[in-house]
């Protein structure tokens, strides 16, 4: 387990798993959608579960509210395990876990506001109590205007802040989000992702996050978990997982259309990660002019925010030592991370 993992109190942790295994039966025999899973999700965290479509994160997620129940291990819930308390016991602590989806998942024939109310309708609310819990969710997610709408009379990024107020409804202590801006624009998205970190800071939810995209990550989560074929093979804080990757499984998610281009075009290769320099420091002109090296820029993902630049950038270097020391001589005086032999 991971050091930062392992510092935990447990008083601090709300979700852990303990060597959690879950198997299928298929007619083509045994597969382990997971395997021995040690993890704990931080109280009022954001924490990051990422994988390629098939690793077993969604498997994952839906293992924390008990949807899917492990074959072993333990899954607990501050400190309770889940396994073994009754069905009816499992249905309250349900409701501390609000889960949202990819495809919205809302009722077509009921309002928005009436969505919001549906999970406080099967707890028990009174309608009256019921709708002025569900008028203050549709404040937080800034659509009180769009209340007596249908979904079918909602923009994608509106059917998906319905979701969230609908999730939010209950009160969790974690929301589960599994692939929940996978069906929507880069824009919405991103509107999608400041809504969920606002909700964390103000309400303290812990948010767990499931995706396939690194960028979702870096952008919002504090703690990621890597997932490959049923297993987490690399954990850590995202700068930290983001600065220097161990597993080549993890390279691939930080750049999968280059991860292999060093190895197949026999190039030097270096990864640039930027995290937090000033968006205006013209670092590759500098490489040229002061080092007089030829860059080739094999590919970026970088973002300006607030003038602070942050992503990373694939360059073929030249093949001269000496000029090569140079560039990694004015990188390491602008403290720019990199990696070389990717």
């Amino acid at each position: 387990m991971n050091k930062n993992q392992e510092s935990l109190r447990l008083d601090d942790v709300l979700i852990e798993f303990d060597d959690v295994c879950k198997m299928y039966q298929t007619s083509k025999g045994q597969v382990n959608a997971l395997t021995d899973i040690n993890f704990k999700i931080k109280k009022g965290s954001i924490c990051g579960i990422i994988g390629l479509s098939g690793a077993g994160k969604s498997t994952f997620v839906r293992c924390i509210n008990l949807l899917e129940k492990p074959t072993s291990g333990k899954v607990l819930l501050n400190g309770e395990n889940l396994l073994d308390i009754s069905d009816k016991e499992l249905r309250i602590k349900r409701q501390k876990m609000g889960m949202i989806f990819q495809h919205f998942n809302l009722l077509e024939q009921r309002t928005a506001l009436d969505n919001i109310c549906f999970p406080l309708e099967l707890a028990g609310f009174s309608r009256k109590q019921a709708r002025a819990k569900a008028m203050k969710y549709l404040e937080i997610v800034d659509l009180v205007d769009r209340k007596d709408n249908f979904p079918s009379q909602l923009s994608g990024g509106q059917k998906q802040r319905i979701a969230i107020a609908r999730a939010l409804a209950t009160e969790p202590e974690v929301l589960l989000c599994d692939e929940a801006t996978s069906a929507l624009d880069p824009t919405t998205t991103n509107s999608i992702l400041d809504l969920l970190k606002d909700i964390n800071a103000k309400l303290g939810v812990t948010v767990v996050i499931i995706t396939h995209e690194m960028g979702i990550v870096e952008k919002i989560c504090d703690y990621v978990a890597v997932i490959d074929k049923g297993r987490i093979v690399e954990e850590g804080k995202v700068k930290d997982i983001f600065l220097a990757p161990k597993s080549q499984y993890t390279k691939k998610l930080l750049y999968p259309d280059l991860s292999n281009f060093a190895v197949e075009n026999k190039k030097k290769v270096i990864r640039l990660s930027f995290d937090g320099q000033s968006s205006y420091e013209p670092v590759i002109a500098n490489l040229v002019l002061k080092c007089n090296a030829k860059i080739n820029i094999l590919g970026a993902s970088t973002e300006n925010i607030s003038g602070k630049a942050f992503g990373q950038m694939l360059i073929e270097m030249p093949k001269d030592e000496k000029v090569l020391a140079k560039v990694k001589n004015y990188l390491d005086e602008i403290h720019i991370n990199y990696e070389e032999d990717i």
